[in-house]
């Protein structure tokens, strides 16, 4: 009896053991610091700030609707893509477009096809993804069947002799990619998104990571789904902060001013949720990441409110419904916690966009890009921005 009470205080000693631990790499990140979170009014812009608009679908009369811009770097080439449609919002041909700078945004080419298929009946092209590896330069391109309805994402290479965009593989079916694939410390490619669970379903309601075997991109990626419910959200649209063995994802959600997230400490491979009642935002697409500095990031479009008396949102006066105002949370390398809000762009900034939204993020020696589709106030038409800023004015 002895002998089995001491097993059993040993077996408890490492439960509990095992417990600690596991709280403490579930706390990776904290959602916000201590203080308030910020009112729109008290977020300033990082300092440097560049805006400008890359295309101005208002000057294209042939394409109703553009959306989901997408920016890579190839070399010192920065590539700015979007898709099209010709009558209005997921109706009509869709394709995807680009535009080349050799200039790091100042001068552009003009638009390029990247996908494009002339005999396919409702087959549509919505958002893309530029990534580079090794010395090749590559996009994940989302196909759906009819508005609505993910088909496969696909992978495309890039010829930098011809200039043009040729189809390698499907590497994942029912999955709309949100944001470009980022390389983890077990050397996979995790690239966040939504997904159909059923064949022919209309919206992608799941929010997942798909995951490559290492550098064999062109073979199928496995999936890791953020949350056992199969319907999260009509639109799942996920961001994911990468950070060695660690993983944080934020989904769209529009039941609440609290958008759905997600930890992983196995490299992305499982998921847990973590309760969210501290960080608000509109109901629209997030960009997450993290620099080569270190600071964590996540760009997301800025609720309206006004807080309690002890500091806190009042729920009652938070509007998630405007685009008005793109920003980015941060959290600085050695801080357990996002705790600094810079404004990306809103309607006092030079472009005069009214409304921006479904941001697009990327470093390139020394500087972050920002890259999103926006609205003028006088204008009907959809336009694809940038704005840029020196990296270092985040860590001020």
């Amino acid at each position: 009896m002895k002998l089995l009470v001491t097993a059993f205080g040993f077996f408890l000693i490492s439960c509990f053991c095992f417990a600690q631990e596991t709280t403490k790499d579930s706390a990776y990140l904290k959602l916000w610091a201590d203080s308030p979170f910020p009112l729109k009014s008290e977020v300033r812009f990082p300092e440097g700030c560049v805006h400008c608009v890359v295309q101005d679908g208002n000057e294209e009369l042939n394409y109703k609707f553009m959306h989901e811009t997408a920016i890579g770097f190839y070399g010192d080439q920065l590539f700015y893509g979007w898709y099209n449609n010709l009558e209005k919002e997921l109706v009509g041909k869709t394709i995807q477009r680009a535009r080349r700078s050799s200039d790091f945004g100042t001068t552009w080419s003009e638009p390029e096809i990247v996908m494009d298929r002339d005999s396919d009946q409702g087959a549509m092209y919505v958002g893309l993804q530029f990534f580079a590896l090794n010395d090749s330069f590559f996009l994940l391109s989302n196909l759906e069947n009819g508005a609505e309805r993910p088909v496969k994402c696909l992978l495309a290479k890039f010829n930098p002799e011809s200039k043009a965009w040729s189809e390698i593989s499907s590497v994942a079916d029912r999955f709309l990619s949100m944001q470009a694939p980022v390389v983890n410390d077990n050397g996979d490619y995790v690239v966040s998104g939504s997904y159909a669970v059923e064949p022919g379903q209309t919206f992608a309601s799941t929010p997942v990571v798909f995951i490559s075997k290492g550098t064999k991109i062109e073979e199928p990626w496995r999936i890791a789904r953020l949350d056992p419910d199969n319907k999260v959200n009509i639109f799942a649209e996920t961001g994911v902060v990468v950070d060695g063995k660690h993983a944080l994802a934020v989904t769209r959600r529009e039941d609440s001013p609290f958008p759905n997230f997600y930890e992983s400490v196995d490299f992305g491979e499982t998921w847990r949720p973590i309760e969210n009642n501290l960080f608000p935002a509109v109901h629209s697409k997030f960009a997450a990441g993290m620099f080569s500095n270190g600071i964590r990031y996540i760009a997301f479009n800025y609720p309206t409110f006004r807080r309690n008396e002890d500091g806190s949102v009042d729920l009652t006066t938070i509007d998630c419904s405007s685009r008005d105002s793109l920003a980015i949370a941060i959290a600085r390398p050695g801080e357990d916690s996002f705790s600094h809000m810079y404004m990306i762009s809103d309607p006092s900034t030079s472009n005069r966009l009214a409304a921006s939204h479904y941001p697009c993020v990327i470093e390139h020696d020394g500087w972050v890009y920002v890259s999103y589709t926006g609205v003028y106030v006088d204008k009907p038409l959809r336009v694809g921005a940038l704005t840029k800023f020196p990296l270092k004015s985040l860590e001020e």
